[in-house]
């Protein structure tokens, strides 16, 4: 194998990675989180019924999509419930959200903004949705003093077991060019949320592990293991996974017509990581007629990735 081939090889398999993270986290979400229970039962409120957050761990009603919420109605139901109960942060957080989808956050003025004064208030008394949405947004000012800030208020939010900042943590100190980036670091976070029982967690952690390519055979076993957990309980993005490195013949879990079948059956499901995989394996046989099928079929914006890999605008044509 040449040094281009080799260097070819690994940019695949990173695409491939990416892809299915991608796929993974549904674009930017994480899927809606179970609520805890709460330390003593708490009075489900209209704010809590028109406002409550999906993936808010220690909501206690259930979540309302972005898409449905009714704004003007939830933010007078938490206007009136904050004023009730000015001190839980639950209802300040919800009155928050309430705002932000009714068009009332002030971006103008951003540290002036109520929406900010009232997060800021749940936050500081303790409630991890909020920490987490602060520290979040701080990120986005860019300097070195918010960052670190903005780190602390995400693991605040980590430490009670909110498993999206878990997960956030993991993500952001895995990346090798982010500020403070390291892979222990993110082993730990994703292994926390991987406790919980969160499948996204497992999936992320046995990714992770597997790839590392600072060690031998060590981590690669333990990344295998976490990977077949979760295949085992069909999460089908570590079906994918194990069907890729099958067919790049390091594992033998699947049968390489097995792999190609299921692949197909996801790349049609939308997986773009299962198209990329599918693309090398049939390039690498000179499969002109399954190359076609796998470009010319994907979906538009996967089309235009496939197509500057082979190098071929018109080939579909």
């Amino acid at each position: 194998m040449t040094l281009y081939s080799i260097r070819a090889d690994l940019f695949t398999r990173t695409l491939t990675a990416m892809a299915l993270v991608v796929s993974l986290h549904g674009g930017a979400a994480l899927a809606d989180q179970p609520a805890r229970a709460p330390a003593k039962p708490a009075t489900v409120t209209e704010c809590d019924r028109l406002a409550a957050d999906p993936q808010d761990q220690d909501k206690v009603a259930p979540g309302v999509p972005k898409k449905k919420i009714d704004a003007p109605a939830a933010i007078k139901a938490c206007r009136h419930a904050v004023a009730e109960q000015p001190d839980q942060p639950r209802l300040l957080y919800q009155l928050a959200r309430a705002l932000i989808y009714g068009d009332r956050f002030n971006t103008d003025d951003i540290e002036d903004s109520e929406v900010v004064r009232i997060l800021n208030h749940a936050a500081e008394s303790g409630y991890p949705a909020a920490q987490l949405l602060v520290g979040l947004w701080l990120l986005k000012d860019g300097t070195d003093e918010k960052r670190t800030t903005a780190i602390r208020w995400v693991e605040r939010a980590a430490d009670t077991g909110n498993v999206i900042a878990q997960i956030w943590l993991g993500d952001h100190f895995s990346r090798p060019k982010a500020r403070g980036g390291s892979f222990e670091r993110a082993v730990t976070w994703y292994q926390r949320a991987h406790d919980q029982g969160n499948a996204e967690a497992t999936v992320l952690l046995g990714t992770l592990l597997y790839q590392d390519d600072r060690s031998d055979q060590p981590n690669r076993r333990r990344g295998l293991r976490f990977l077949r957990t979760a295949a085992n309980g069909g999460n089908l993005t570590a079906r994918t996974f194990l069907a890729t490195y099958s067919i790049y013949g390091e594992i033998d879990d699947f049968s390489e017509d097995e792999a190609v079948d299921f692949l197909t059956e996801m790349a049609k499901q939308g997986s773009y990581g299962a198209r990329i995989t599918l693309f090398t394996h049939f390039q690498s046989t000179r499969n002109t007629a399954r190359i076609r099928w796998v470009v010319c079929t994907a979906p538009e914006r996967q089309r235009r990735g496939l197509m500057i890999m082979l190098e071929n605008f018109e080939f579909c044509n």
